[in-house]
């Protein structure tokens, strides 16, 4: 009895001290990685033909795929789940961001071990039950008795089948890691083509404006002039024209000087890739450009300058 005592007590101490580390080691092998990307790309077709090039070379399968067009601005989006192995998966993780800008990334280690501990200790159990049967099935002479055992025997059998395929496919998933993809075309200005092409809008607005002379001419022009302007924008691509009246800041006295200018204009607007792509909800730096000219007027005639802006 104290021989049979000791052997459990030594037993119980190589499970408790070995068994940490052995769950630590089914904890890494039996984890899906799941890498979620959305990209921003200037280049969409290019760098399709690129990203499926690479899927080919990390050996990826693709669980799913769906390509079209962004309602809103008739941009191409391309979104794909791919089921890849260990090695696929670092060799897409090392390439993937080379494809435009990196607008959103997140990481998730889903951990398999619990699950598929329960289900293989259900399975055991199982088994177990199913020796019992058969051994009382094989003795058992009551042909009543007979049938139930059979059909307990032939219940066991289903659910071992269940169990054993859920742990085949979870072992299959821990192979394959997951990798979401979002790839969205960069769109700056409207679309004059393709299925919606330019999408309308309706957004006038007003706009305080003032003008310094560089060198300004005594008798010809004043230092600074100063007056509203109305921006009235008509496209989702920030497309706009403006009109606006400014005069001088100084009582003007000859006829020949500046007294009133009369703008007007064409431009848009854009957020490009270098500037933030206008996420931020404060400090958006912004670039577009003016097409237009104005008209300088005297006491005695008008003069007009077309002109060329570069806005940032």
């Amino acid at each position: 009895m104290w021989q049979k005592y000791r052997y459990f007590q030594l037993f119980f101490l190589v499970v408790f001290f070995q068994n940490p580390c052995a769950a630590q080691n089914n904890a890494d092998t039996l984890s899906v990685h799941v890498n979620s990307i959305q990209i921003l790309t200037s280049n969409y077709d290019g760098n399709r033909q690129k990203l499926f090039d690479l899927i080919a070379e990390s050996s990826a399968k693709i669980k799913s795929l769906v390509e079209e067009k962004k309602p809103d601005n008739n941009a191409k989006y391309l979104k794909l789940t791919l089921l890849v192995n260990r090695e696929g998966y670092k060799l897409l993780s090392e390439n993937i961001e080379r494809f435009g800008y990196i607008d959103r990334k997140t990481y998730e280690k889903i951990d398999n071990s619990d699950e598929i501990g329960k289900l293989t200790q259900h399975r055991d159990f199982l088994q177990k039950q199913l020796i019992t049967y058969q051994s009382e099935l094989a003795d058992s002479k009551n042909d009543k008795n007979r049938q139930d055992l059979w059909q307990k025997t032939r219940s066991i059998e289903g659910d071992l089948f269940h169990d054993q395929s859920e742990i085949k496919q979870k072992l299959r998933e821990v192979r394959e890691n997951v990798y979401n993809i979002e790839m969205t075309e960069e769109v700056y200005t409207p679309r004059s083509s393709g299925e919606k092409g330019i999408q309308f809008v309706n957004m006038p607005g007003a706009a305080f404006a003032h003008l310094q002379v560089e060198n300004p001419t005594a008798g010809f022009s004043a230092k600074s002039y100063s007056g509203w302007q109305i921006k009235y924008m008509f496209t989702r691509g920030k497309t706009y024209f403006q009109f606006g009246a400014l005069s001088s800041d100084i009582k003007m006295i000859a006829e020949e000087q500046i007294n009133e200018l009369f703008t007007y204009g064409f431009g848009q607007d854009f957020y490009p890739r270098y500037f933030g792509r206008g996420k931020r909800s404060y400090l958006n730096l912004y670039t577009g450009y003016t097409i237009g000219g104005f008209f300088a007027t005297t006491k005695t005639a008008s003069r007009h300058k077309f002109s060329v802006i570069a806005n940032f």
